[in-house]
């Protein structure tokens, strides 16, 4: 069976069982389905658009290949993350593939939505002029399309109206619960297809509303990488200002925003919450209760070898239970935050097992999680990923306040995890019983077990040698030029270990990171001997 009749069956599969269950199986268990399958991805949007231009498509195989594109876009994008030089021809394939379906006219907007939802979900962005499709696509009466008629010089008369748009929005807003950061979300998925300035258009007209909920979730476009949307929200919201319809509980997020923009931004932004603060000083109106929320449990995860480390909060809600969530991909920034409100026992029991297949998640504190956030949010402004809006709804749930971006350095992370140890938890003999001690690591925290090297320079250095060469290879002439990466995911796992049951294991950790920002050999550290081991396997099941 080829990958195309394969997806097609798997997709047919899950489609029947959702006719039972109503329920898509999780990302991780679509992710394994697709692994062994090459070049998912375009097929997956080859086949989404070819059931779309069905004279009766089939919304179920719609729904179902669109959360298969998604998992499989996901993929992708850690791939690209990862700077494979494959993964970074494949989004080329599929944009190539999209602007041919838009051009030829075999794909409707319907189809290029979804795929564009796909994509942001994944949080993978294709590109302004993937975007620019939609006014090919767009029907005479939407948004796009107006806006393409306008720089065309054509007749604009039937324009969607602001109206229009602030009463869909405050039917989507009340169909989650009048919830902001659900609306944000919902919102920030539809027009990540739009191209900039229909986009720009939108989300100023939904910072204009008098209705709470559209108008709280239009401030999360404020973290917008464009200038253009940016500065269209900051225009709607001074209309807004101007009606009486910026609350106190906006202008609180408002200033927990402020240092998360990037600095050519902050002066601009300075002036206009100094209005906000004016005009909202004398309100009366309560703020969110889940702001009042305090954790009963934090949780902090170690650093996987992609870099992914996860805080997790749990809080009462009255009888019922709050998660709250951060992921934090070192060296791109806080990646995903949300909170899952009013969840039972039940259910945060199996949240937690399934989170611990994936990952050890051991008891933190308040100030261990400050570091983790802070750092992230400096990442996010270094690589000019914003962070998402969501963190705000998480600050307010865990009570944090507001957070400042600022970085830790490898060196000054384990000099804190060691200072004010005495001198027999750090010297020769306890470094020797920490190195015996992480060479059972990999059998013992699934974190460990993704610490692997998986790089197009090390395929490079692997081809054409002998299988029984590959692990000494990478031991003595790739890792030495990453000790400073793995001191990194050392040092980070480490903090997670902090407050566990016992300190040994942070103290190891922190040791070895120590070391490899020295220049002790790797051959006689037992957990670079497994790295090197870890990715001559991932570099041979690759090539199957």
């Amino acid at each position: 069976m080829d990958v195309k009749a394969s997806l097609i069956a798997i997709a047919n599969a899950i489609s029947t069982d959702l006719k039972r269950s109503r329920q898509i199986p999780p990302p991780d268990m679509i992710e394994r389905l697709l692994q062994s399958l090459p070049g998912v991805e375009l097929i997956l949007v080859d086949l989404l658009i070819s059931e779309g231009q069905k004279a009766k498509p089939r919304a179920q195989i719609l729904e179902v290949l669109a959360e298969m594109l998604f998992v499989a876009v996901e993929t992708l994008r850690r791939r690209i993350d990862g700077r494979h030089a494959e993964a970074i021809a494949t989004l080329g394939k599929i944009n190539d593939l999209l602007r041919a379906r838009a051009n030829s006219r075999q794909m409707r907007l319907n189809e290029f939505a979804q795929i564009g939802q796909c994509f942001a979900r994944a949080k993978l962005d294709p590109g302004e002029d993937i975007r620019e499709l939609a006014t090919l696509l767009a029907p005479p009466d939407a948004p796009a399309a107006s806006k393409a008629r306008r720089k065309r010089g054509g007749d604009a008369s039937e324009d969607v109206t602001p109206e229009m748009i602030l009463g869909h929005m405050a039917a989507v807003a009340h169909s989650f619960g009048d919830d902001p950061f659900a609306t944000f979300a919902q919102i920030d998925e539809m027009v990540s297809a739009f191209p900039q300035d229909a986009k720009a258009m939108f989300c100023g007209v939904l910072a204009t509303a008098a209705q709470v909920a559209v108008g709280e979730a239009a401030l999360g476009f404020l973290l917008d990488r464009s200038e253009t949307v940016w500065q269209a929200v900051l225009v709607g919201l001074a209309t807004a200002l101007a009606n009486g319809h910026v609350s106190q509980a906006s202008a609180q997020r408002l200033v927990l925003m402020r240092n998360w923009l990037p600095a050519a931004r902050q002066p601009q932004f300075d002036n206009f919450l100094k209005n906000v603060r004016l005009a909202t000083a004398a309100q009366k109106q309560p703020l969110p209760r889940r702001s009042l929320l305090a954790p009963e449990s934090l949780f902090m995860s170690g650093c996987d070898g992609a870099g992914a480390q996860t805080m997790l909060a749990v809080c009462k809600e009255g009888r019922k239970f709050g998660l709250a969530s951060i992921l934090v991909k070192h060296d791109f920034g806080i990646r995903d935050a949300f909170v899952l409100h009013g969840l039972r026992k039940s259910e945060l029991d199996a949240m937690f097992e399934q989170i611990n297949t994936q990952t050890a998640s051991l008891p933190t504190t308040t100030e261990t999680i400050a570091v983790l956030i802070d750092h992230g949010l400096a990442d996010n402004m270094a690589s000019g990923e914003p962070p998402p809006f969501g963190l705000i709804e998480v600050l307010e749930t865990v009570g944090y306040g507001m957070r400042v971006p600022h970085q830790i350095t490898t060196e000054a992370l384990v000099g804190q995890l060691l200072a004010g140890l005495p001198d027999r938890r750090t010297d020769a003999r306890a470094l020797k019983a920490a190195l015996q001690r992480s060479g059972e690591w990999h059998g013992q925290d699934p974190v460990v077990a993704s610490w692997f090297e998986d790089d197009d320079r090390l395929v490079a250095l692997l081809q054409g040698q002998p299988k029984t060469r590959h692990a000494d290879l990478i031991l003595t002439q790739f890792l030495p030029l990453r000790r400073s990466f793995w001191a990194h995911r050392l040092a980070w796992t480490a903090l997670s270990l902090k407050h566990g049951p016992d300190d040994i294991d942070c103290i190891d950790h922190a040791l070895l990171a120590r070391e490899l920002l020295g220049t002790r050999d790797l051959a006689t550290m037992p957990v670079m001997t497994m790295i090197a081991e870890a990715s001559a396997k991932a570099y041979a099941a690759n090539q199957r």
